[in-house]
This record gives structure tokens, C-alpha cells and sequence, in this order.
């Protein structure tokens, strides 16, 4: 019967039902590998049409907590350290503080999905860092 369930589902299902995580996101690895290995090399190729197609194609909006973990990991990311994670619950932190701004303008009430990232790169042997809050949805 899981065989009926598209990659969106099962990673959403995976995220629900703990026993059987593990289970779900080998039913899942096909679309990840799919997501990951289809992504862009060079920077001028994500303005073309390819990456739409993969993403057409994988038809999954998210993979949830543990797909995108799993992302993560095939793409050389590993967990992050405890004082990213502090600078990280305070930027979610005063984010929220702000307000939401569905729910006092339109009065829509919307699990809020808040996303924090630093970067520190070397571009044409310049470095280049920055932090970044991004919210889900109408804001």
C-alpha cells in the first residue's frame, strides 16, 4: 500500500510516524537523490530551464525535518554547531517578536516556518559572508 504514496507524502509521514521513519525515507531516496544530483554546477545554469524540470519532476514542495537532512548530508552539510544554533534561536526569536503579519493584517492563522543561514565564502579571491531570515508564505 505505501507504494501509492507519492515522495510528498511519504516525506511528510516521515517526519509523523517515528517507528517507521527510516522506512518511509528509503521510499523517499529515489527524489532526493533525484533533487540533489540535479542540481545546478555553475552558477549561470541556474537561470535555465533545468532545475524547474528536476524540481517538476520530483513534485515535492519539502521533504520535511528528515528528508531535509537527509539533503543536506548528500550535499556535504553536517550539523550545526552549538553557537550557530544560538545565533540561530535568537534571529527565529526577535523574528517573531516583529509580529506575523498574515494574521494582524488578514487575520490569517498559519503555522509560521522561519529559515536562518549564514555563509562564508571566497569569491574570485574575495571573502564574502552574511546571515539570512526567510519565512515561509505572505509576509
Amino acid at each position: 500500500r505505501m507504494s501509492s504514496f507519492d515522495a510528498q507524502a511519504l516525506a511528510n509521514l516521515s517526519d509523523s510516524v517515528s517507528d517507521m521513519s527510516e522506512q518511509l525515507l528509503e521510499r523517499v531516496e529515489p527524489a532526493l537523490d533525484e533533487f540533489v544530483y540535479g542540481m545546478p554546477q555553475k552558477l549561470s545554469d541556474w537561470n535555465g530551464p533545468h532545475f524547474v524540470k528536476v524540481l517538476t519532476s520530483v513534485g515535492v514542495d519539502n521533504f520535511g525535518v528528515a528528508g531535509t537532512q537527509r539533503i543536506l548530508s548528500k550535499m556535504g552539510i553536517t550539523e550545526p554547531n552549538q553557537d550557530f544554533q544560538q545565533r540561530a534561536l535568537l534571529r527565529i526569536q526577535q523574528a517573531e517578536e516583529d509580529g506575523d503579519a498574515r494574521k494582524e493584517t488578514w487575520g490569517l492563522v498559519h503555522k509560521r516556518v522561519l529559515c536562518y543561514g549564514e555563509w562564508e565564502l571566497t569569491a574570485n579571491g574575495q571573502p564574502l559572508r552574511g546571515t539570512l531570515l526567510r519565512e515561509n508564505g505572505i509576509r
